[in-house]
């Protein structure tokens, strides 16, 4: 049997150890993750990712303006030219260099995407009633609108350049779910879009030599 000896010198040993990649994840759980308004006034959701003290960028919605992205001068964001701000899929690198993107609707794409800052703030999606249906029925428009996707960001912390993504599903062009967040600690880094960190393979090592020192001990009972 296991004794608490055991139990704690296993556990510090994990302390001791240092992670196996920069990767650093956040999830965010309903309903921390909810963002939108229906009465007309403006919800602001901040994003400081690396808990510097700075914000590196806030989503708003209004149910009159919709979904829309404001930022400091020192975040940038993914743009096309003629589309506006890519949802990215799961894969995607997100990283210094962007090149074509894995998106279904890349084809429609004048060209590939790049990292832009912009100094007002980014529609992301909204709604409008379509005229041409009777009655008139709303319609979401935007390159957000309803997507399930990831966000890629460029923003600086006190160590440099970082590269990250924020997952969003946006719905009815003003509302939606922020899902998680990652970016890569080290700075200049690349990291793909849905990626979470791997479990250390000390850990787990450590985990399967604990479970073989038990199963030892009760053969020897």
């Amino acid at each position: 049997m296991i004794s608490l000896r055991h139990i704690y010198s296993a556990f510090f040993l994990l302390l001791a150890i240092p992670a196996s990649s920069d990767l650093v994840y956040v999830d965010l759980p309903p309903p921390e993750g909810f963002f939108g308004t229906i009465d007309g006034s403006t919800g602001i959701k901040s994003f400081d990712l690396d808990s510097n003290g700075s914000v590196d960028v806030e989503f708003l919605s209004n149910s009159a303006f919709g979904f829309y992205v404001q930022m400091p001068t020192t975040t940038r964001i993914t743009w096309v030219n003629g589309f506006g701000t890519l949802p990215m899929p799961m894969g995607e690198i997100i990283g210094p260099e962007l090149g074509s993107t894995l998106h279904p609707e890349a084809s429609l794409y004048p060209e590939d995407p790049e990292w832009m800052y912009f100094g007002t703030t980014v529609n992301l999606s909204y709604y409008q009633d379509n005229p041409m249906s009777s009655p008139p029925e709303p319609t979401i428009l935007g390159p957000w609108g309803e997507e399930d996707a990831y966000f890629a960001i460029e923003f600086q912390g006190d160590a440099g350049t970082h590269y990250g993504w924020i997952h969003i599903e946006e719905f009815a062009g003003f509302g939606g779910w922020f899902y998680e967040y990652a970016y890569e600690n080290t700075p200049g880094s690349s990291l793909v879009a849905g990626a979470v960190p791997e479990p250390s393979s000390v850990v787990l090592f450590t985990i399967g030599a604990i479970g073989a020192w038990t199963l030892r001990k009760g053969k020897k009972r």
